[in-house]
């Protein structure tokens, strides 16, 4: 997948997107992929953890790891990671673009998730968002969604709704 957004030498950011279901080999798959096309990032959904580890160590990537989710970003792009107050959500945000990487479980509410993006979102100061992730919790109803959307004063555009 192609990005709107720039790397350092102008070019778009390439971005590799992957549910590897906690996979050691689709793990290292990935990265080796990335690495050998020269993608900028690579955004992980069930990424495999060592035993007792909460991070992926990957020579030239900066990891920005949630429990369910993460963010490699190619060691020279510069970038700013961001907490984002859920355990599944992880952020950074390079050239004014945040980048977001989102699970949500099949078997778990999907509001608290949602409230915790729509609220990050609001706090950042841009109005580019990357969005990637795995959104398999059972969604609200209409009237919730609608409820949520105004809470939130969420801005669509023809491209992106709720």
């Amino acid at each position: 997948m192609m990005a709107a957004n720039t790397n350092r030498t102008g070019a778009a950011l390439k971005i590799l997107y992957l549910n590897a279901s906690h996979c050691y080999a689709a793990t290292q798959n990935a990265l080796a992929v990335a690495a050998k096309d020269n993608y900028d990032i690579l955004m992980l959904i069930e990424p495999y953890y060592p035993a007792r580890a909460s991070t992926i160590k990957a020579p030239g990537w900066e990891a920005i790891c949630g429990a369910r989710s993460a963010l490699l970003i190619r060691g020279d792009i510069r970038h700013t990671p961001h907490l984002t107050g859920h355990p599944d959500i992880v952020a950074t945000l390079t050239n004014n673009t945040v980048l977001t990487c989102i699970y949500t479980s099949p078997n778990e509410p999907m509001e608290p998730p949602l409230h915790t993006l729509l609220t990050f979102l609001q706090t950042t100061n841009t109005t580019k968002t990357i969005l990637g992730g795995d959104l398999t919790a059972e969604l609200p109803s209409s009237q919730d969604a609608s409820q949520i959307k105004e809470e939130h004063s969420l801005r669509t555009s023809s491209k992106a709704q709720l």
